[in-house]
């Protein structure tokens, strides 16, 4: 396999070969007895642009001192790619010492099931809006891998407080495409 950084030139390609007798066995000698070459080329391409397509979470209704209740459900679409940084935003009137937001990745799509997605991180609050908390890791994401955010409703939340949550445009930051998406969108559901 070959590792290609973002700086590699557009263009350059690789193709690959063993040359003589370079290749040592324990049990047995120098292979291959001539040379080798791969007769297909490799080229070096721009990454295809990653996207994220905001799947709608239905309305709901949680429950004070629950756990792991989504409100916000976004698929990846397009190539592998690292999410750097990310932004979201609540439009409805929970607040922050309401709820622990947190952000997952579910590998290869489908529904949120905790026992299977990866915690990406615990959002930080900042001013009106959730951010990547400080101990955040970059992660890749695949296509068709799924992020969601879910909350914990905490103690102290108040009956009739709710979320509807929005990704503001360019809010989250891959590191090959970019910020995406293009305009912000918004969960219609309300929980």
């Amino acid at each position: 396999t070959a590792d290609v950084p973002l700086t590699a030139n557009v263009g350059h390609t690789c193709e690959f070969g063993v040359l003589s007798g370079n290749v040592i066995f324990q049990y047995g000698g120098p292979f291959p007895p001539g040379a080798l070459t791969n007769t297909s080329v490799q080229t070096i391409s721009n990454p295809p642009t990653t996207s994220l397509n905001l799947v709608n979470v239905p309305s709901a209704l949680y429950y004070i001192n629950t756990m792991n209740n989504p409100i916000l459900d976004l698929l990846v679409n397009g190539s592998s790619d690292t999410i750097n940084a990310y932004t979201i935003t609540n439009f409805g009137s929970a607040i922050f010492s309401e709820a622990t937001l947190k952000l997952w990745i579910q590998r290869g799509g489908g529904s949120f099931n905790p026992g299977t997605a990866i915690l990406a991180d615990t959002c930080k609050h900042q001013g009106a809006n959730w951010v990547k908390s400080t101990t955040y890791t970059p992660l890749m994401v695949f296509n068709g891998d799924v992020l969601f955010v879910t909350a914990d409703i905490l103690a102290g939340a108040t009956n009739s407080d709710y979320f509807q949550m929005i990704v503001p445009s360019t809010a989250f930051t891959f590191q090959a495409s970019g910020g995406v998406p293009a305009a912000a969108v918004t969960n219609t559901g309300i929980q």
